[in-house]
């Protein structure tokens, strides 16, 4: 069996797919895994680390502003299409799968017209321009949460949850080691989307004092930042609960953190709890005015999940919580140009 994965550029829909690519190897060992994303982005890294052979495919996007580039892009979709008609008929896969990403586009279109079958993931909550424009051709559609199945067809849509790698809860000490001077004045601020990051490096801290790397038995506060439109960890930790609910209606400019319901959530508030953290809210404005302060003080464009750590720490240290002069860890995970259509 081959399988035909895409999808790239940032590695929110390359995540998910190397999970399923795991499960399908541990059931078929014997299938072969191809994987078409795009030229400059970051997931060739990390799929040619899983032994998969990485293609490219250079195409456009169809952007829900006025812009010159649409135009132009309208020749790069032309151009990927053919080029996906090629590269199905030369590798003759069995099945192609996607969890969204405009790479993915041409050659789910391409896929079809062989009568290749494809599936479509759905991640996040808000469903994206690429998968609905893929969804008409899938064979199947999966959704990882329960109220994304109102979006598409009820045939052949699925709640699956969101794939998950066997790797993904494991902290990596040596490189927390490193990144990290730790010690009892340093709080550790941590933008809380899915949670798994925050309690990957609750586990590499831990792992670091069992092994007498630290200096101090006392563990660093850990502390979740949430956009106000979308804080289901802030709202659980607030009432004392356990675990979260799902948060209705969630909406923020920060995509990575615009998710209702943490597959995490009670290690999340356990970790919290545990290291004598605490979680706060942010508001939009609140992010972007932070973008602004790293941007001049720092010169770096970070995304608005880094941002929130910013804003989450003034708004911690402007009620007292933080002090003036403690040592504050901010996690940055990506770049502001995955968000110029907000500029």
């Amino acid at each position: 069996m081959k399988v035909v994965f895409s999808g790239g550029g940032t590695l929110g829909p390359v995540t998910p797919l190397l999970a399923i690519k795991q499960i399908i190897q541990e059931e078929f060992p014997e299938t072969s895994f191809v994987w078409l994303g795009t030229k400059n982005g970051p997931e060739k890294i990390l799929v040619e680390k899983e032994n998969i052979l990485f293609s490219v495919l250079n195409t456009g996007k169809f952007r829900r502003y006025i812009s010159f580039w649409n135009i132009i892009d309208i020749f790069k979709i032309i151009g990927a299409f053919f080029h996906s008609l090629y590269f199905i008929w030369r590798e003759e896969p069995d099945v192609c799968i996607s969890a969204g990403g405009f790479t993915s586009v041409p050659l789910h279109w391409a896929a079809w017209i062989f009568g290749v079958p494809t599936w479509v993931h759905q991640q996040d909550v808000k469903v994206g321009m690429a998968n609905k424009m893929m969804a008409s051709v899938a064979t199947i559609i999966t959704t990882a949460l329960e109220i994304n199945l109102k979006n598409f067809s009820k045939k052949k849509t699925i709640w699956l949850g969101n794939p998950v790698r066997q790797d993904i809860l494991l902290g990596e000490k040596n490189r927390g080691f490193e990144l990290f001077n730790l010690d009892k004045k340093i709080p550790v601020v941590f933008a809380t989307g899915g949670g798994t990051g925050l309690v990957g490096i609750y586990k590499a801290i831990r792992e670091l004092q069992a092994l007498g790397w630290m200096n101090t038995n006392r563990l660093p506060r850990i502390v979740a930042v949430q956009a106000e439109g979308c804080a289901p960890v802030v709202r659980a930790f607030e009432a004392e609960q356990d675990t979260c609910t799902f948060f209705e209606g969630a909406h923020t400019m920060a995509s990575g953190l615009r998710v209702p319901k943490s597959f995490a959530d009670r290690m999340i508030l356990q970790t919290i709890r545990e290291t004598n953290g605490t979680a706060v809210s942010v508001s939009d404005e609140e992010i972007q005015s932070a973008q602004r302060i790293w941007a001049v003080q720092e010169g770096m464009f970070v995304a608005p999940e880094g941002a929130a750590t910013l804003a989450g720490m003034l708004k911690l240290r402007d009620s007292g919580w933080l002090q003036p002069d403690e040592r504050v860890v901010l996690l940055n995970t990506a770049t502001g140009l995955k968000y110029l259509d907000l500029l």
